[in-house]
């Protein structure tokens, strides 16, 4: 499995025993159409017949989410972190002032219900990653911030309690590249985190990003993304203590070298700003090298 797991908030592929593919046909057919009678009707016979299948658990997931969740326009003065947004103008001097977007959301008792099932599942199979991811996301969609980031540090610790040995969809096993795969698809979560405009979101991303260092503190993307939000927070100090942490760990890495560029130039450092530009020159990749050279000629003209 060479590719990245991207989470899926509604749809997981389903596997279920040849005496109970009835059940998986029709559940794919009335999940896509939104038939919310038909599922009422079939998922309790479902549980019935495999009360411990994990594909049960996230068909009941998908029909509470589908159940709880609503869509509808927004106006506000500042562009939406998520989706698409129309600008609209001031007809006199053809200023923006505002955004027109869409928003979709959930109710709280059915979301509730969906997380539980969830709950239900990796009770009985916690090394089901597309289970965890799937809480994950939509704690995103909620803008539980806190709730995210605990979850993913518990994600952290049952990687360390089965060895990294996940599985997916259908209990597909995801194989030896399992942990890198966990780890890049964790990116996805920082990087909504980091974009989000609350102050909640860095303070969870703070601490998701100390509790992956500690967990992997060979693996330099939690250093990069603490640095990052410490910026973001005024914490300037501080973010330069994390981007040289992770120069410890690969003192050659061209993220971590531009990151640190970046700091002293923005600070008004110039000679260990072109110190650490120059040392990019060496990265093998040329995207790396000219993204350098374009630093350091900023800097001489300075």
């Amino acid at each position: 499995m060479k590719k990245k797991i991207i989470p899926c908030l509604f749809i997981f592929a389903l596997s279920l025993l040849p005496l109970f593919a009835d059940f998986k046909s029709d559940y794919e057919l009335y999940i896509r159409s939104e038939n919310l009678e038909k599922l009422e009707s079939i998922l309790p016979q479902w549980e019935q017949a495999e009360p411990n299948n994990p594909e049960m658990f996230i068909a009941y997931f998908n029909y509470y989410l589908l159940k709880g969740r609503s869509s509808g326009l927004t106006i506000d003065t500042v562009p939406p972190e998520s989706g698409t947004s129309i600008a609209f103008s001031d007809p006199d001097t053809g200023e923006t002032v505002g955004y027109i977007g869409g928003q979709t959301s959930y109710d709280r008792a059915h979301t509730e219900t969906a997380l539980e099932y969830l709950n239900k599942g990796l009770a009985i199979a916690p090394e089901r990653l597309d289970m965890h991811f799937g809480q994950i996301t939509i704690l995103g969609e909620l803008k539980e911030y806190n709730r995210m980031a605990e979850k993913i540090i518990e994600v952290f610790g049952v990687a360390q309690k089965i060895n990294h040995k996940w599985l997916w969809s259908n209990n597909e096993p995801m194989g030896n590249d399992a942990e890198n795969i966990m780890l890049e698809s964790i990116n996805d979560y920082h990087a909504l985190l980091l974009t989000a405009k609350d102050t909640k979101a860095k303070e969870a991303e703070v601490k998701i990003c100390t509790a992956q260092i500690k967990a992997y503190p060979k693996n330099i993307y939690a250093y990069n993304f603490l640095g990052a939000v410490y910026m973001q927070t005024g914490e300037d100090k501080k973010a330069l203590e994390a981007f040289l942490a992770a120069e410890k760990v690969n003192p050659s890495d061209g993220i971590v070298l531009g990151n640190i560029g970046k700091w002293y130039a923005d600070h008004g450092d110039t000679q260990n700003a072109k110190k650490y530009y120059k040392r990019m020159l060496k990265d093998p990749d040329t995207r790396i090298q000219e993204f350098a050279r374009k630093r350091l000629d900023e800097l001489d003209k300075k």
